[in-house]
């Protein structure tokens, strides 16, 4: 078959769509099929959103005729535009969901710390840039013939306010990257590396819990530079440990690539990974600074490092990349 992916963000960034579309591409091609990556161009990314969805649009009318099927890796900002152009064309269109583009927009724009867990449960005054997201959101998903959630989690919250019941759902967990556990690192380097917006509650993390960590355990490190992924990477084989500071995250791939690289980490309680990883790190309310100075006063002590270390070792991996290739094959054969 000929399938295009179609990312959100460029294929060298950390995030979870990156991943999963250099994942996709790669086992598509192993097996046989015909597979292509796409993703916004610099000048799309520079141009005012609306402008940029047509400039998609376009473009993908022209790249989406040589493909029988798209996997659409986010439903907004190229979403949209690949999904009108597919349906345009009368190709099959599989819709991937692994984040909340609303939520997220709304927490940075209003400051406030709502968890996404509890975003649909009441009325939100949106701003129009908001409610044109919820718009766009709810199109692409009725455009889509499958819908792809990366975890149960995630589409419990979706299923209600986006009137789902009646669509195509499967669910399809992010894969753990291919374990390579790394020897003890040199230094205590707490890597903690991610967007620069609210959601990741990165600020709190720096200016509220470090200072006191810093004061006790002074050869305690915090890394929070952004990294392309390689360089991530390069940081995660060093560290001591991981922390995921978020206020939420659907199915974050650097508590995934933590596990296979065997390093202990902190993660928020407001995740779709909770069920599955609860047992293999530390989950916390990250809003709660005494929860989050006692998770990281524990893996600076040796018995609490040696006990967090034994548990993310322990973890069986139950699926790898060539699983997701093959979990989204089954979807776009007949």
């Amino acid at each position: 078959m000929r399938i295009l992916v179609v990312s959100p963000i460029s294929t060298t960034a950390i995030g979870g769509p990156a991943y999963v579309t250099r994942s996709l591409v790669e086992q598509l091609q192993q097996s046989g099929n015909e597979a292509l990556a796409t993703c916004p161009t610099r000048l799309e990314m520079r141009t005012f959103p609306l402008f940029r969805q047509i400039l998609i649009f376009f473009r993908a009318v022209s790249v989406s005729r040589s493909f029988e099927n798209l996997i659409l890796l986010d439903v907004t900002s190229t979403g949209l535009p690949f999904g009108l152009a597919a349906r345009l064309l009368g190709k099959r269109v599989v819709v991937r969901v692994g984040g909340d583009f609303l939520w997220e927009s709304y927490v940075e724009r209003t400051g406030k710390a709502v968890l996404l867990s509890e975003f649909y449960s009441e009325r939100r005054t949106l701003s129009l840039y908001e409610t044109m997201i919820k718009w766009a959101t709810r199109t692409t998903l009725h455009l889509a013939d499958d819908i792809v959630f990366t975890t149960p989690w995630l589409k419990q919250i979706w299923e209600a306010p986006y009137s789902l019941e009646q669509k195509s759902i499967h669910i399809i967990s992010n894969p753990l990257p291919s374990r390579d556990l790394q020897p003890p690192p040199e230094k205590k380097v707490f890597l903690s590396s991610g967007r620069p917006m609210r959601i990741k509650n990165i600020e709190m993390l720096k200016n509220t819990v470090w200072p006191q960590i810093q004061k006790e355990y002074p050869e305690a490190v915090l890394d929070t530079e952004p990294k392309k992924h390689e360089e991530y990477k390069e940081a995660l084989k060093s560290a001591y440990a991981v922390i995921l500071p978020s206020l939420s995250d659907v199915s974050p791939n650097s508590i995934l690539e933590a596990i296979s690289y065997g390093k202990p980490f902190i993660c928020t309680k407001d995740t779709g990974l909770f069920e599955t990883y609860k047992e293999a790190g530390i989950f916390v309310n990250t809003q709660n600074t005494e929860e989050m100075v006692f998770a990281i006063r524990t893996l600076l002590t040796p018995e609490g490092y040696a006990e967090a270390k034994s548990q993310v070792d322990a973890v069986v991996y139950p699926r790898d990349d060539k699983t997701l290739a093959e979990q989204y094959l089954e979807i776009l054969i007949p």
